[in-house]
């Protein structure tokens, strides 16, 4: 996606192929570079540890299984896959879409923004889809000069980490995108992703038919009712390109975008009044508490992973624990 590449989604149905299993129908296509970030409080906000900086490009719809392979052209430089300005892209079957990257196909993360502008730089990206050409410019480093915050309501914070009672609902509200309406498609995305693909929520915002700068969104409790590991994430998208290649793929469009977005981890559990308050009577803590953690921590089990690494137990889990059981409830 652009990791947010849905966000580029429209109503239009394209380029129809038809096939055994069904037919092929291109919504979109293009480039995108992101700057993803993480937020580990109600206002803290940093780059993504591991691999911040991101670039896609793809073919989106629906059934592209059934259209030849395509293929696009323009400023890459990748030493790991020996390519030097032409790749095959590849399909993506979780996403139905043909992507960059291989071998998993969804989309290339560096270290640094150098590394990626390296590898990958602005200009023209010419796409082969079918037997025509589409060219699309990504220029600009448009970048939003905001990275989006969540505001979240219906539960707590417990370490680096939101905690949400199983059934309750949950509110999500980004800051303000200051450039956003800059282009007339500019996009703002809020995703709800999990647990294991069992929840796959999208909200996107147009520039060109709501002017508000952010999103306000509440999920039911009912999409929140299983116990496990979700993720909010939203991202401020500005959409330098946006061309109608209809006359050729029916009402399909092509599209170049630059996207800060942000990622914030959910812990559906019951919970007290912080990440320490793991056992009953909530409110309280007490040894209880303290054995609910250790016998957490020994097990795995995500009650006791407060921060980051996350799926990682160690002394930062123990150290949060005790700084919040010290802490108290208010």
């Amino acid at each position: 996606m652009l990791k947010c590449a849905s966000a580029i989604t429209t109503t239009a149905l394209a380029a129809t192929v038809a096939g055994a299993t069904g037919v092929a129908s291109i919504q979109f296509f293009g480039v995108s570079k992101e700057i993803d970030s993480v937020q580990t409080s109600p206002v803290s906000v940093s780059l993504e540890p591991h691999l911040p900086y991101y670039f896609d490009a793809g073919v989106f719809g629906s059934d592209l299984g059934l259209i030849p392979t395509p293929t696009v052209t323009g400023p890459i430089h990748n030493p790991a896959l020996g390519e030097d300005g032409s790749t095959t892209l590849g399909y993506n079957a979780e996403e139905d879409a043909w992507e960059y990257g291989a071998p998993t196909y969804d989309g290339w993360s560096t270290q640094t923004l150098a590394e990626m502008d390296a590898m990958f730089g602005n200009g023209t990206y010419t796409f082969q889809i079918f037997d025509l050409s589409y060219p699309v410019d990504l220029v600009g480093d448009a970048y939003p000069s905001q990275t989006p915050v969540l505001t979240l309501s219906g539960g707590v914070w417990g370490g680096q980490r939101y905690l949400l009672a199983p059934g309750a609902d949950l509110t999500i509200t980004t800051s303000d995108s200051p450039e956003y309406g800059t282009h007339a498609e500019d996009v703002i995305h809020l995703n709800l992703h999990g647990p294991a693909g069992a929840v796959e929520e999208e909200i996107l915002q147009f520039a060109s038919s709501t002017p508000t700068p952010s999103i306000s969104h509440t999920y039911p409790g009912a999409l929140l009712a299983d116990e496990g590991v979700y993720e909010a994430d939203a991202g401020f998208g500005s959409v330098v390109s946006f061309i109608d290649v209809s006359e050729h793929l029916p009402e399909a469009v092509e599209f170049a975008s630059y996207e800060r977005s942000t990622t914030v981890r959910i812990l559906v559990t019951e919970h007290g009044c912080n990440g320490a308050d793991l056992a009953e009577p909530f409110g309280v803590l007490d040894l209880a508490d303290v054995v609910a953690f250790v016998t957490a921590f020994q097990a795995g089990d995500q009650r006791a992973d407060l921060m980051m690494p996350f799926w990682t137990f160690d002394l930062a889990d123990l150290v949060e624990f005790v700084t919040e059981f010290t802490d108290g409830c208010p």
